[in-house]
């Protein structure tokens, strides 16, 4: 029924969570609450040490697009996306990006989620090493 399904895309989020932070610490992802009413499908992280400091949104987003773009060239195809944001409402523009993944929607069981993010650590770890941009 409709609550297992919620309640498998909630395990299959938490063990993409628990892989990022295992991976590039807890500060990568871009909600951290215990907060049952937090949890969802969806995981956003940024694996990038200075995503917070706003003269390297622009780098950053860069490098993340470039992530997302060859994702998408390669085979087998993994699709992650991007997602902006303002830090507070009385910013003029987004100075905050960060991979979006959707489990359940996308990845399915255990082993999609382990496919799909070694990928997305071989190319993060590429692309950081094109930029000198530092990971965490």
């Amino acid at each position: 029924g409709i609550r297992d399904i919620y309640d498998r895309g909630l395990a299959l989020a938490a063990y993409l969570q628990q892989k990022i932070a295992a991976k590039w610490t807890p500060e990568a992802l871009t909600v951290q609450s215990p907060d049952p009413r937090f949890k969802t499908f969806l995981t956003s992280f940024t694996p990038f040490r200075d995503r917070y400091v706003t003269s390297q949104y622009a780098a950053i987003n860069s490098a993340l697009s470039q992530v997302v773009s060859r994702l998408a060239a390669g085979s087998p195809k993994i699709y992650v996306r991007t997602v902006t944001w303002r830090e507070r409402r009385t910013e003029t523009a987004d100075n905050r990006v960060a991979f979006r993944v959707s489990t359940h929607a996308m990845y399915n069981d255990w082993d999609e989620i382990d496919v799909m993010f070694g990928e997305v650590v071989k190319h993060v770890e590429a692309v950081a090493g094109e930029t000198g941009l530092p990971l965490m």
